[in-house]
């Protein structure tokens, strides 16, 4: 069928349209392609929307190559700005309420205080953009906004410098919002007289933008190859600032400042070589885990021999890992941006012979038996006293993320990360939409075990409220010393005995069962790599249903069943 390849199928399912942009509208669109969700999983009625949709597109296409660009007037810039920021403010807030901040578990500042710091550096980075009329930090905002409002401006227009500059005084503003909710200042009027209500910027602040004074055309590059180590390390923020969680910036402001203060924030980054790499890499193979809180008074180059001179025990390969990808992903940046024509971190780590994850053991069907046979599953005497035997069985967190986990096979990320709307049924089987994973593998459809749905896990979600958590009470790092402190109140002290050991039990369940490999990739959220693994949709959701519902536990049966 002439056209068919356009016709494609996500892997839940859903049919999707996929047409592309001609070469010479590519520039005005911003895409070479663009897909549109038919949403149905129907090859006939996919069919039919599809024979639409591209007559559609060849009139879009036609209409689009005779149309002349409109012109943007200063106040429509300035109101598209103003939108932009409302919408980037609304969602802060929502993140701000639903984010969980807390502090470093090697006794470090708390993560309130990182953030914070974050948005200093920031502010301070966008303002001395401002005054030297650099927008390279604010483009992804820019062409956000101009995606938003369906225009593309041409980047060496005065209009697309004005936009930015009305961009960048939204990124700032925001900023500066961010850093005031860190520090205690929850009602605050915008600085920018842009962006307070009700109030409008004089056109002749404008004129004066288009006369050179506030904003010049953006076409020229400056020569990047003497910014210091600290300036690319805030450019790096500023640009990824948005799109990135709380705790990705706290993990990166940790990781880079590590690396500024051992190698000088004043080092330009041309200088910057593999044996600097290598230096920090060797310095944290020295240092233990919690060196900020042992040697609080010391550097890192003084810590690092202190702590050899006490033979303390140095972090883990894992760590040490963290950092040194922190500064690849650095670098990386910094190549595609044109700073540097090399990544110096490249290649640069600390071998393991065996992966993290794989440094756990599973549960035997002993261990299964104890953690299930205790108090928490069982009955507690009250909320605190979870260890003492009683009456009352309750159903947080601390009962239902643990039968989820042996029964699913899920990360504790991916548990927690759960929305009553992930809990979706298809031709009558419920299933878990996990969103977000380690790997693009993880992100999959995963039905709901047969114990999980006898233990009464559906009803409780269908009472919640719409959007919200299965477990807001909690987090991944919270609840992972809690189950190191039940394992421990059970005798369970080997470190290979982790939460994640679930996921290995899970696994061998799956081999117990006689599960093919790919399916029970597929369930795990491991990627197949074989030929035919990266072809087709996938498994059906039948398919995989009936791969889960043989997976079981000896002498676990019929014990989370409601009465």
């Amino acid at each position: 069928m002439p056209g068919i390849q356009n016709l494609l199928k996500r892997s839940h399912g859903i049919y999707y349209f996929r047409f592309y942009v001609p070469a010479d509208l590519v520039e005005r669109i911003g895409r070479r392609e663009l897909t549109y969700s038919l949403g149905t999983g129907d090859r006939l009625d996919a069919q039919r929307l599809s024979t639409i949709l591209r007559v559609l597109h060849f009139e879009l296409t036609a209409y689009l190559k005779n149309f002349d660009p409109m012109y943007y007037a200063p106040e429509d810039l300035q109101a598209m700005a103003r939108r932009f920021y409302e919408r980037a403010l609304a969602a802060a807030r929502e993140k701000r309420f639903s984010s969980v901040l807390r502090s470093c578990p090697e006794g470090g500042p708390s993560e309130a205080d990182l953030m914070a710091d974050h948005y200093g550096d920031m502010i301070g980075m966008l303002a001395e953009c401002r005054q030297r009329n650099e927008f390279g930090p604010v483009r992804e905002s820019v062409n956000e906004v101009m995606e938003y409002e369906g225009t593309r401006i041409d980047r060496s227009s005065t209009e697309y410098s004005h936009l930015a500059h009305y961009t960048l005084r939204a990124v700032l503003e925001l900023q500066k919002t961010l850093y005031d909710w860190q520090t205690g200042t929850d009602n605050r009027t915008a600085s920018d007289t842009l962006f307070r209500p009700g109030e409008v910027e004089p056109v002749a602040g404008s004129a004066a933008v288009a006369a050179g004074e506030t904003c010049v055309t953006v076409a020229a590059e400056a020569d990047d190859s003497g910014v210091s180590f600290s300036e690319l390390v805030k450019r790096f923020h500023a640009h990824h600032a948005r799109a990135w969680k709380p705790k990705t910036i706290v993990k990166y402001s940790t990781c880079l400042k590590f690396a500024v203060d051992l190698l000088g924030a004043e080092k330009p980054i041309g200088e910057i070589r593999k044996a600097d790499i290598r230096k920090v890499r060797d310095t944290l193979n020295k240092l233990p885990r919690n060196w900020r809180t042992l040697y609080s008074g010391l550097n890192a180059s003084g810590a690092s021999e202190k702590a050899v001179a006490d033979s303390a025990e140095p972090m883990k390969p894992s760590a040490v890992n963290a950092y040194l990808g922190a500064l690849s992903s650095l670098f990386s940046w910094a190549m595609k941006e044109g700073y540097r024509e090399s990544n110096p971190a490249s290649q640069i780590k600390v071998q393991q012979t065996v992966r993290a994850e794989d440094q756990r053991d599973p549960f035997s069907a002993d261990q299964l038996n104890l953690i299930f046979a205790a108090p928490v599953f069982r009955g507690v005497r009250s909320a605190l006293r979870w260890k003492e035997p009683g009456n009352r069985i309750i159903r947080d967190e601390r009962y239902w993320v643990p039968v989820i986990g042996l029964y699913s096979g899920m990360r504790l990320g991916e548990i927690f990360n759960l929305l009553k709307s992930d809990i979706q049924n298809e031709n009558g089987i419920q299933f878990f939409t996990i969103r977000e994973a380690k790997t693009r593998a993880g992100v999959r459809r995963l039905p709901v075990h047969p114990v999980l749905i006898d233990a009464g896990l559906v009803n409780r979600v269908n009472e919640l409220d719409e959007g919200a958590s299965l477990f807001p009470q909690s987090h991944p790092a919270k609840f992972s010393k809690f189950f190191a402190r039940f394992l421990d109140s059970l005798g369970m002290t080997d470190e290979r005995l982790v939460f994640h050991s679930f996921r290995h039990t899970f696994a061998d369940a799956l081999r117990q069962a006689r599960i093919d490999e790919p399916l029970a990739k597929a369930l795990i959220g491991h990627s197949d790599g074989s030929v035919t693994g990266r072809y087709g949709a996938g498994y059906s959701i039948e398919t995989l249903h009936d791969g889960i519902s043989a997976v079981s536990y000896e002498g676990l049966e019929g014990i989370f069943e409601t009465s």
